[in-house]
């Protein structure tokens, strides 16, 4: 089970990932799915996700578009009222 921090509510909501979604691999050519969007990708060419992650906090691969899609989300909420 995942879940995924909400930025405006500052808590985690359960989260449900799409199939070969993964935190870890050792091959680097291995096709795996970004948690957010489902977009095949090279594990090699992930990033780990802000957002999503396991129950013990370790996030799960995530594509460079969502990744940068959850920076801009983490950046907004820090700025917030400044």
């Amino acid at each position: 089970m995942a879940e995924k921090w909400d930025f405006e509510k500052h808590r985690y909501e359960p989260y449900s990932l799409p199939p070969f979604a993964t935190i870890y691999e050792n091959d680097m050519e291995k096709i795996v799915v970004c948690a957010e969007c489902g977009k095949p990708m090279k594990y090699g060419t992930s990033y780990v996700s802000l957002a999503i992650h396991n129950f013990m906090g370790f996030g799960y691969a995530v594509c460079e578009e969502c990744h940068r899609k959850e920076l801009a989300a983490k950046y907004k909420e820090k700025t917030k009222g400044q």
